[in-house]
């Protein structure tokens, strides 16, 4: 069975599978992209980047995270100044629990600024 590289709908065992600019379409898809008027080609194309992919679909938007790494930083050195404060505690030294809790302070600051500055 194959898939249709427009529309990624599976092409039955009944249905006539055409190639259409060396891609594997449906009989509807292969209908549009013969009728569809070619693109305009602009004085800019080389440095837009393009937003559809060779048969003109849409390309899957891409996720980026924003969360700046002075942020990712701060709240690392955050975690590991917990993480020593509670060494510390269980270790019996009264310098623990302060130390736990600057560093759970710190990462909480850093967490909320990155909030703040990203949303």
């Amino acid at each position: 069975m194959e898939t249709c590289s427009n529309c990624e709908r599976d092409i039955g065992n009944l249905e006539t599978a055409h190639v259409h600019k060396g891609h594997i379409v449906c009989t509807q898809c292969n209908e549009l992209l013969h009728t569809a008027p070619a693109p305009k080609v602009s004085s800019t194309a080389d440095t837009v980047p393009p937003t559809r992919n060779q048969l003109g679909r849409e390309k899957p938007v891409q996720t980026i995270e924003k969360t700046g790494k002075q942020y990712k930083a701060i709240m690392l050195v955050g975690g590991l100044v917990a993480i020593v404060g509670i060494v510390f505690s269980l270790s019996g030294d009264a310098a623990g629990i302060p130390v736990t809790l600057m560093g759970l302070g710190l990462f909480l600051v850093a967490k909320i600024a990155a909030w703040w500055s990203h949303g």
